[in-house]
């Protein structure tokens, strides 16, 4: 009698990136890089492989208790990350660089995802909401945050339901980043009124030149930058505190003092004009 393979049957990889020593031999490092799966089955025309996972740039593993389906989806989110625009391609390399592993899940949260600071996880709350890779870049904006803020950013995340002082900085600072990148105004949309909206949006064209050109940031450069730098944190710093005092605002908190991090080195980091 002859076995067949099973049709649903999957063979799954590791795969790691090692450092050995060229001397002894001896494993130095080793850091997961992504796992890929293949479905074996045997079709008419011979044995087919379906891959179920492509190369990912960000390393990632998954939480236990995923389908296939449900890691297929978020390969495809993570692939379509990969190139969705210039601050994604960036940020996909540096964490690449850093050597970061993100964990994913998707399981009962609030909103529709949650990225979990000094734990490298994000979890999506349904099977659609880990399909949109707009929520997958609010997230990863969120662990370039926890990367860049000294001590991370649980220090002013939302703890036992009570928001800590600076959350709401690093909230608006997110929502910045993402209306910067795509010429929204998410920052006062569900709680601002239209004169904030205006007022705002005014704003954002003025630091991308009508969305032609991303900002640049030098606080020790030329006279003329260092007065554009200080033009900017005004600025900012006032939307902070209108989006902070919107009625019913749930990322409201006492405010810090804080230096846009993320803003500055993602937007020194990815080219003026880039598309």
């Amino acid at each position: 009698m002859t076995l067949q393979p099973d049709p649903n049957a999957s063979i799954c990889t590791d795969w790691y990136l090692t450092t050995w020593d060229a001397n002894s031999g001896i494993i130095v490092r080793e850091i997961f890089l992504y796992n890929s799966c293949e479905i074996i089955g045997n079709g008419s025309a011979g044995t087919s492989t379906t891959v179920k996972d492509s190369i990912n740039v960000l390393a990632k593993q998954f939480c236990d208790g995923l389908s296939e389906q449900q890691m297929q989806t978020i390969n495809n989110t993570l692939n379509e990350y990969n190139t969705y625009n210039c601050a994604t391609k960036y940020l996909s390399s540096y964490f690449k660089t850093s050597s970061t592993q993100f964990k994913f899940c998707i399981e009962n949260v609030s909103g529709n995802a949650q990225y979990h600071p000094g734990q490298n996880n994000i979890s999506f709350s349904t099977n659609y909401a880990a399909s949109r890779v707009d929520i997958l870049e609010h997230e990863i904006y969120h662990a370039y945050q926890d990367k860049l803020y000294p001590g991370g950013t649980l220090q002013y995340s939302r703890i036992n339901g009570v928001a800590q002082a600076g959350f709401a900085n690093i909230e608006f600072e997110q929502a910045v980043i993402t209306d910067i990148m795509h010429g929204s105004t998410t920052a006062f949309d569900t709680y601002g009124t239209l004169e904030q909206r205006e007022e705002y949006t005014k704003w954002i064209n003025e630091l991308t030149i009508l969305h032609t050109s991303f900002p640049r940031f030098n606080a020790t450069g030329t006279p003329a930058e260092v007065a554009a730098y200080n033009i900017f944190i005004t600025k900012y710093n006032s939307f902070l505190s209108e989006f902070n005092s919107m009625p019913n605002n749930p990322y409201h908190s006492n405010t810090l003092n804080l230096v846009p991090q993320a803003i500055i080195n993602l937007f020194n980091n990815i080219p003026l004009n880039c598309q």
